[in-house]
């Protein structure tokens, strides 16, 4: 049995927030937006034309952002300057590898998916007909991409190849969009034209079910995946779905048309995209209620979180501080060989979990189980480790 979570005050001093700087990128038809990611003011506008498509880099030191009237990739520094780019190329969607530097981009009228290398700047290619939008599955190389009337897998693990799955729908394109859970096992994927949402087993890639949701335009998952959110812009409503049974829950009332949504992974918000009214709204997943919005000054197309800091951790000096961390994989504790000025934990995404005071112990009982990064600081010095809760 599981230690109760009284005992987590016991062994440290429990401390909330991160110390970490935390941006949203929005991109329009007139540049890149970038927002404070716990809050809605617009901290900066980087440069100018129609920036579409964004990405970030594995670690988050850079962000991508595809800009088509100069048919370009820009990369974006941590002070939201344009430091580099690549030219000579349209992109459709872009998304990135969650280990590497690798990229991955469509191309619709070359029926190409590109593999980038942002640093060597190279270009690999795979033949897929009409690519549209893509999402990274987490904890599998694999790249899920809409194209007509189906969706593709490329898996990349080795050479990469491609699979192709029916959608059983009438249309041949629409703006299809695909979504997966924190751990990669479930998507949903959307037919627009046929306002359906699929939802699939992403390991044996078979539909499990599907809703009808008319005028259909974006889905998101809750950030404990219970639940997901469906924008229908025209109806300007979104509707709100039990993931397990893909029943209704309830529906948000908008005054804005809701495009593209996105959960905020600092505090759990959702953030609603209106791509012809430029402008965002934030909305409290705990009453579905709408807290607050604002209007762009940039346009608004598609949004990205960064995240400074804990998921740099690759390029940090991880074992400055000697220090051990036992037993792992753990269950109920983490013991410490020192005693530590602080202890933040962060889970995979670069999310901060906890954060606690002068300990050498620390029960984990209440955390899920999955990879955790653990850094350590005593005095100026620090050691970031990963843990494995089970």
């Amino acid at each position: 049995m599981k230690t109760t979570r009284s005992t987590l005050l016991l062994l440290c001093v429990l401390l909330a927030g991160s110390a970490f700087a935390q941006k949203a990128y929005l991109t329009g038809f007139s540049g890149l937006s970038v927002y404070d990611a716990t809050d809605i003011h617009t901290q900066d506008t980087v440069c100018c034309g129609q920036m579409v498509y964004v990405t970030n880099s594995y670690d988050s030191s850079t962000i991508y952002v595809t800009h088509w009237n100069d048919n370009a990739l820009y990369y974006i520094d941590s002070n939201d300057n344009i430091v580099d780019s690549m030219k000579g190329f349209q992109l459709w969607d872009i998304v990135s590898d969650d280990e590497s530097d690798k990229l991955f981009g469509s191309q619709t009228v070359n029926n190409q998916v590109y593999i980038i290398d942002p640093v060597a700047k190279t270009l690999d290619s795979i033949a897929l007909p009409a690519p549209n939008m893509l999402e990274k599955r987490p904890g599998a190389k694999e790249i899920w991409v809409t194209n007509n009337n189906q969706y593709s897998v490329i898996n990349y693990s080795t050479t990469p190849s491609v699979v192709s799955y029916n959608l059983n729908g009438n249309s041949t394109f629409s703006r299809d969009e695909i979504r997966f859970t924190k751990n990669g096992n479930t998507a949903l994927v959307i037919h627009a034209n046929d306002n359906l949402v699929y939802k699939v087993d992403a390991n044996s890639k078979a539909k499990t079910d599907s809703v009808t949701i008319q005028n259909i335009f974006s889905v998101e998952f809750s950030a404990n995946d219970s639940k997901f959110y469906a924008s229908a812009g025209l109806k300007n409503k979104i509707y709100v779905y039990n993931t397990s049974s893909m029943t209704l829950l309830d529906s948000i009332i908008t005054t804005r048309n809701p495009s593209t949504m996105y959960t905020n992974p600092y505090t759990g918000d959702l953030w609603v995209v209106d791509h012809n009214d430029d402008s965002l709204t934030i909305i409290d997943p705990s009453t579905n209620t709408i807290v607050d919005s604002t209007h762009t000054t940039t346009g608004a197309y598609y949004l990205i979180f960064n995240k400074p800091g804990p998921t740099s951790i690759n390029k940090l000096q991880s074992h400055t501080l000697d220090v051990a961390l036992y037993p792992n994989p753990a269950y109920h504790t983490i013991n410490l060989s020192i005693k530590a000025d602080e202890v933040t934990i962060y889970d995979i995404s670069g999310r901060t979990i906890n954060n606690y005071k002068n300990c050498n112990s620390i029960d984990v009982s209440h955390l899920n189980t999955g990879l955790y990064l653990f850094k350590i600081t005593q005095k100026d010095k620090q050691s970031i480790q990963k843990v494995t809760i089970e």
